[in-house]
């Protein structure tokens, strides 16, 4: 049983790590969930997978544990890779074929490890030891991207995959960050096309217009069009610029992948 003190500890640590790594202010809201112990014998393998929020894990190893005996081997890939983590989900050995490069940590007795979500990562114990997790959410920050496809990897039902995708993007739709904003956009435009197939064999719901009409309702901030940005194209606040998109068009959708080349709005005489 992990004792009360330790999980308030461990919260106020989570608490206070937060705030630095996000850049936030202490009024600002956090919610942090219930704390998780994973009991981890040596040699206990965690096959590649993701996490749908971030989290902080905390390696607490026996008494009789050196301070720097090794704990925990984490093996993580960029945040991108998860496009291509349905193909090698809960398989590691195909996946450091796949994945091509990865870095790696080993976490040693009272370290913390802060990942973000929908990083793919594995995990390999090293020496008998208890690893203390939590996940949270910050508000207004946007988690990273994930896809219909990765969420349904993990087991997702597809109703739930649908719900976790379209909160991800209108998470990142509204991020204060101009670049986060841009990434987010460019991730949708280019999954949309990609997954089209996928998702209609996977669900009944009309996934691709439920994906349009978040974009279309979020793709502004602060009086500025992101897709408009995207493309190239002279945003104005004064008019609705959603018909200039085409976005819905499923020939005009497969033609902006690749993105193509920035261009002017044209202008009435």
């Amino acid at each position: 049983m992990v004792k009360r003190s330790l999980q308030d500890r461990h919260r106020a640590m989570v608490w206070d790590k937060v705030q630095e790594l996000y850049g936030v202010e202490r009024e600002h809201p956090i919610e942090i969930h219930a704390l998780t112990a994973n009991i981890c014998p040596p040699g206990t393998a965690t096959d590649i997978h993701h996490d749908s929020d971030p989290h902080i894990s905390t390696a607490c190893g026996r008494s009789d544990a050196g301070r720097d005996q090794p704990m925990e081997l984490w093996i993580l890939w960029r945040a991108s890779d998860s496009r291509l983590l349905p193909k090698c989900y809960s398989d590691t050995v195909s996946a450091l074929e796949m994945l091509g490069p990865c870095g790696y940590l080993v976490q040693s007795p009272g370290e913390s490890l802060m990942l973000p979500a929908n990083v793919p990562h594995a995990a390999l114990s090293l020496s008998p030891h208890v690893l203390y997790g939590q996940t949270f959410h910050v508000e207004d920050r946007a988690r990273d991207p994930t896809t219909f496809e990765l969420e349904l990897s993990a087991g997702a039902k597809p109703s739930d995959a649908i719900d976790t995708v379209l909160t991800c993007y209108e998470e990142g739709l509204q991020d204060p960050n101009p670049r986060i904003r841009a990434i987010y956009i460019d991730h949708i435009v280019c999954t949309m096309s990609a997954e089209r197939d996928f998702m209609r064999q996977a669900s009944k719901k009309p996934y691709i217009s439920r994906v349009v009409e978040g974009l279309k309702e979020h793709r502004k901030f602060q009086g500025v069009c992101g897709l408009c940005n995207y493309l190239g194209l002279r945003s104005c606040a004064s008019e609705d610029c959603w018909t200039l998109h085409d976005i819905e068009d499923e020939q005009i959708l497969s033609a902006i992948i690749p993105r193509y080349p920035p261009r002017k709005r044209k202008r009435s005489l």
